[in-house]
Parts: C-alpha cells; structure tokens; sequence
C-alpha cells in the first residue's frame, strides 16, 4: 500500500507541474498574470458574489483578493457594486470584456486538455473524463455531488 501511495503522490505532483505551466501559458495568452487568470475563472465558474467568497474558494487572503480584484477593474474586466441586501458588502462580477475574456481562458485549457487527451486512447480518454469530475471533488473545489 505505501508504494502504492508513494507512486500516486508523486503522479499528483507532475500533474501539479503540468497544470501550473498550463496555468503560466494560458495566462500569457490572454494577457493576465496567473493570479487575475484564477480569480477571473473562479467568477466564471462558481459566480461568488463577494471578495469574501472569492478569497476562500480561491484560498486567498481577503486583501489580496481586493488587490486582484483592483487590478482586473482597472482592466474593464470585473465590476463592484455595494450588495443591495447587505450596505457593508461589495458584490463583484464580470463585465462584458471579463466575460469574453474567462471565455477565453476556458478555451485556452480546452485546447490544452485536447493535445494531451489525443495522445491517450480512447478508453482512457473516456476513463479520464469519468474520474477528472470525482478528483476536482475530492479537494473541495466543484460543487459535484458523489
């Protein structure tokens, strides 16, 4: 069993690198740091509707969150607005540019996702499909039910 881990653990981290340098050429694609490019996906993907939110699905700090969110305002790409419930909190979302833009960004990994999925077979690549949701789960960061 420990070897098992062992090969599982280290398997874990050269995907970790894999997707860090998917991260870095995505970013550089669509003109973003890798940070604003996560914080971007993250609006994209799960709409949280305040920086608090957004700092703890993308395990950040509050202040650098607002850091990241100032950047991509200045960028046209995200927008604040006092919470119509809540006076004390902003609510943050895409405008029209930051939309196209996280579209983009999906692409970008769409098109990654496909060179390396040719290089698999077919059942493997089927096998993939059917264990990518259940591992993006299993670290706490998909809404997926299993």
């Amino acid at each position: 069993m420990e070897h098992t881990n062992s090969k599982v653990g280290a398997e874990l981290l050269r995907l970790t690198l894999a997707c860090r340098n998917a991260d870095k050429l995505a970013a550089a694609r669509v003109g973003l740091t890798v940070d604003e490019m996560h914080f971007l996906g993250a609006l994209y993907l799960d709409r949280p509707t305040c920086v608090r939110e957004l700092s703890e699905l993308l395990r950040i700090s509050a202040t650098r969150a607002s850091k990241i969110l100032h950047s991509l305002e200045q960028r046209g790409l995200v927008m604040r607005a006092l919470h119509p419930s809540d006076r004390r909190m902003e609510q943050v979302s895409l405008t029209e540019e930051g939309q196209r833009t996280a579209e983009n960004i999906v692409a970008c990994f769409r098109d990654e996702q496909g060179t390396a999925l040719r290089k698999m077979t077919t059942e493997l690549t089927k096998q993939f499909s059917w264990v990518l949701p259940a591992v993006v789960w299993a670290y706490g960061i998909s809404s997926l039910t299993i």
